[in-house]
């Protein structure tokens, strides 16, 4: 799985604190650079960002 080869490359140990706190590594999405040079659709990003708050949020609470 590519998200949990990224985790485990960047960081170290992130990827078993955020399992054992419920997150699925099927819920993590890996953000970067696109396939193409053509930019990114703004409603896409703005989605994007709700789902980070989101997890960020749900992340923050089970502490």
């Amino acid at each position: 799985n590519s998200v949990q080869t990224a985790l485990e490359e960047d960081a170290p140990g992130l990827l078993e604190v955020l399992v054992d706190k419920g997150v699925l590594v099927d819920d993590i999405k890996l953000y970067g650079e696109t396939v193409n040079d053509e930019a990114l659709d703004e409603s896409f990003c703005e989605d994007s960002f709700s789902e980070l708050e989101a997890v960020m949020t749900k992340v923050k609470s089970m502490q």
